[in-house]
């Protein structure tokens, strides 16, 4: 899924977390949402380097 991540933090025990921005649209694409999310630095992988404008 296509995200924005925007900050890396470290935890005290050492291991990393991504802050991350997904766009979400409903089943029915009548609503849409911006979600902020934090994920492990294993759930979070870097396909391609875009910078918004």
């Amino acid at each position: 899924m296509p995200a924005r991540q925007y900050a890396w933090f470290q935890t005290s025990s050492g291991s990393w977390v991504a802050v991350i921005q997904v766009d979400a649209t409903s089943g029915n694409g009548q609503n849409r949402i911006t979600l902020d999310l934090c994920g492990s630095e294993d759930a979070v992988s870097t396909d391609e380097l875009r910078r918004d404008r």
